[in-house]
């Protein structure tokens, strides 16, 4: 997809879904045009015509609120009904907005001449699973991955049940095989199994031995004795899988599924990882994706809307002057070099009787801003505990984090936040609150905020290469700094101990070699000052209590990690 198409692409989704919607190609010849519900993915082949129908048809499903848990959770696994429920949900959210839609689509057979209709989502559900019959669905409508979408949100209900370890991000993974989702599409038509669910073979030696070669039955039985498919899954817990497809990962989570296929154009980069044990890189070994939060449903936090409060003027002066370069003023009293046309001016009006400017001179000063500062904020599932007040870290740093960026970008710097998280090597996950792109600070920014919530592991070094990356190639400043605000813990799967210290202590060389200066800050956190300084090194670490201690000292180590970088 060239950028032109692209961009074509882009508008149309995010116009019809009423929100900010991508478009990205992907590679498997195997499916047709799906959303996650962030994005939409294309087939790489296919007519102008049909794809532009396939990106409308998905911001359709979008728009209209039709990837609800409620509606999807009773079609996992049932292709037939996900198809005729897709095709009731376009057809009623077309009818519906139908003077937001290009005539073409609206005037489409498949959509004007379709012979029921629909209400509102549930009504839609029930009109699936009767026996009405459908007529043949166009090729534009594309697949309804359920177990896809469901993959990125937990119900309230279920988060209230996970253990403080699992809320913590502290959820085993283990690898088991898995089916591809055209496995399982085709699972539901089995006569094969179906056979084997006859009452004669489901129970003895010889039933169960049957049922586990050829996937029949259940891998557990759930504790309380009650028939409950799916009740062996543990809330939290990330299955990874040897097959790639749709159920490559199992989270309940708000986790994006990335998968190989959609990888590079889904914003996706890969990176080494430093293994002390053997002295050497490990190759493309962690995957990186950048993304927007995004939650259903973002409670309202009163005490989050406080902490937000603009940043003071007393941080904005313990900011400035940091990360200055000499620039030229012209028509100064005093100075280093005399400009001719004033020189001219002052001859003349001296002849003439006037009086003339003593303005004369050009002095250079250190005034030029030349700052680029990235504020990179961790959101994993460990900031999440709160104290007494009712305050967690994840608030503090959020706090940190925005007056940080917001002070930075009012003194003229170019400056950007993000969030990281992880889910094991492959699901690292940068979550864009502002962009270097962005000239100004708005709802846009506050709005992104409250949607984060700690989750997952702190897979460090990854996400400081990666943030890294970024600083080269979006910011042509001689100053560039990386702000990491953490609780200090770096743990992920087969990423702790001194192996996740190691490696995020050689991602900092390299940053640092690189020409980017490197500030840890801290705040409110359990770990000990001692073990940071080690990772991030004594210059560049500011570990404090409360935001008064932080404000005491923030200056001088801004400036020592200014001191840091290599001008070239």
């Amino acid at each position: 997809m060239n950028a032109q198409a692209e961009h074509h692409y882009n508008l149309i989704a995010s116009a019809v879904a009423g929100r900010t919607i991508t478009v990205h190609r992907h590679d498997n010849p195997r499916l047709p045009a799906y959303t996650d519900s962030r994005a939409v993915f294309l087939p790489s082949d296919g007519q102008q015509d049909d794809q532009a129908f396939a990106v409308i048809a998905q911001a359709l499903l979008i728009r209209g609120n039709s990837l609800r848990r409620e509606q999807l959770a009773p079609l996992v696994g049932r292709s037939r009904l996900l198809a005729r429920y897709a095709h009731l949900e376009v057809v009623r959210v077309a009818r519906l907005d139908a003077h937001l839609l290009p005539r073409r689509f609206c005037e489409h057979p498949s959509i004007r001449e379709f012979p029921h209709t629909s209400l509102s989502r549930d009504d839609s559900l029930r009109l699936a699973r009767s026996a009405l019959d459908f007529p043949e669905a166009p090729s534009f409508l594309g697949r309804l991955r359920a177990v896809l979408i469901l993959s990125h949100t937990v119900p309230q209900a279920a988060l209230a049940t996970l253990t403080k370890k699992r809320q913590q991000g502290r959820a085993e993974i283990s690898n088991v095989p898995e089916l591809d989702e055209a496995d399982q599409d085709d699972a539901e038509e089995s006569k094969i199994l179906k056979l084997f669910e006859n009452p004669l073979m489901s129970g003895g030696a010889v039933g169960d031995l049957l049922n586990k070669i050829l996937g029949g039955g259940r891998s557990g039985q759930p504790e309380n004795g009650t028939d409950s498919g799916g009740a062996e899954l543990k809330i939290g817990d990330v299955r990874e899988t040897k097959h790639k497809g749709v159920f490559a990962t199992l989270s309940e989570f708000a986790l994006d599924v990335i998968t190989n296929e959609q990888a590079v154009d889904a914003g996706s980069r890969t990176y080494p990882e430093w293994d002390y044990v053997s002295h050497r890189y490990k190759r493309d070994w962690t995957l990186v994706d950048e993304m927007d939060p995004w939650r259903e449903a973002p409670e309202r936090d009163e005490l989050l809307q406080h902490l937000l409060d603009p940043p003071s003027h007393a941080l904005k002066r313990k900011l400035a002057g940091i990360g200055l370069s000499f620039e030229t003023h012209r028509n100064q009293s005093t100075g280093d070099e005399i400009l001719l046309d004033r020189l001219v001016d002052f001859r003349l009006d001296l002849s003439m009787g006037s009086i003339p400017s003593e303005h004369i001179y050009a002095t250079s000063k250190r005034t030029r801003r030349d700052l680029a500062a990235m504020v990179l904020l961790d959101v994993s599932g460990s900031t999440g505990e709160r104290d007494l007040s009712g305050l967690s870290v994840h608030h503090r740093q959020m706090q940190l984090a925005y007056h940080m960026t917001r002070a930075l970008h009012e003194l003229g710097d170019h400056v950007s936040c993000y969030a990281f998280h992880s889910w094991g090597r492959s699901l690292v996950r940068l979550l864009r609150i502002k962009s270097f792109v962005e000239r100004r600070i708005d709802s846009g920014m506050l709005s992104r905020l409250a949607m984060l919530e700690p989750a997952g592991y702190t897979r460090t070094g990854a996400a400081l290469r990666h943030a890294a990356h970024k600083l080269e190639i979006e910011t042509g400043m001689p100053y560039r700094v990386l702000i990491v605000i953490t609780d200090g813990f770096s743990y992920d799967h087969d990423y702790e101990g001194r192996y996740g210290e190691e490696d995020t202590k050689k991602a900092l060389e390299e940053i640092r070699a690189g020409g980017v200066g490197c500030l840890c800050l801290t705040i409110g956190s359990f770990q000990e000052e001692e073990k940071l300084a080690e990772i991030y090194g004594a210059a560049s670490t500011l570990s404090v209590h409360d935001y008064a201690q932080f404000m005491t000292h923030l200056r001088p180590s801004m400036l020592r990690a200014v001191q840091q970088i290599r001008v070239h």
